[in-house]
């Protein structure tokens, strides 16, 4: 099986370029529409100019988030259908993006959490029935030895990436994850905050 690509955010103009929220909307219906969609079916989608939606699947696919799935000729037209890159992102919380990095992840998530919502509330109303990982949201403290913590992450990495291509009956589940060394993070609220250098 071949290892999934890794692309690490480390600067401000690929944090921006990543996290505009149409970019992310474009991200999320390509992620749950692995056939590819045209700029065009973008647009009709998310309400759009198809030169906009063009325009920015241009620029994810610079950054390697989207990529080529296959083209059609249609009425004479030749169509490119595009897809989600199958890439681990890695926003890096030392990049040189500033305050801006918190603020959209922040928002990132806040979109995540609401589509969780969405799905439970549905569930609910009793519109679902009720399904392991249909809406749920799992937090906690881990204590976690170094060694621990990076076998951890290489497991985590490895069931990413065998689950990251559909398959007959599979559902599109969505996930983040967020880590804080919180054994660090006490020892550094006693301290004055870093200095940008």
């Amino acid at each position: 099986m071949e290892q999934q690509k890794v692309l690490d955010i480390t600067t401000e103009k690929q944090l921006r370029t990543y996290m505009h929220p149409l970019r992310q909307k474009i991200l999320f219906e390509l992620s749950i529409c692995p056939a590819g969609m045209t700029a065009k079916q973008l647009a009709d989608k998310l309400g759009v100019a198809p030169s906009s939606a063009g325009h920015h699947l241009a620029e994810l696919e610079k950054l390697g988030l989207a990529e080529l799935a296959h083209t059609e000729v249609i009425h004479g037209f030749t169509a490119k259908f595009y897809r989600a890159a199958d890439v681990e992102v890695n926003i890096h919380s030392q990049s040189d993006a500033g305050g801006i990095h918190q603020a959209m992840l922040q928002n990132d998530m806040s979109q995540r959490v609401a589509r969780t919502g969405e799905v439970g509330a549905w569930a609910r109303a009793g519109q679902l029935p009720d399904a392991p990982l249909r809406s749920s949201l799992r937090s906690g403290v881990m204590h976690l030895t170094p060694a621990q913590a990076v076998e951890l992450d290489a497991w985590i990495k490895e069931k990413l990436s065998c689950y990251s291509e559909p398959g007959p009956g599979t559902h599109a589940y969505e996930f983040a994850f967020l880590t804080t060394d919180l054994t660090i993070w006490q020892q550094l609220r006693k301290t004055d905050p870093p200095v940008k250098k």
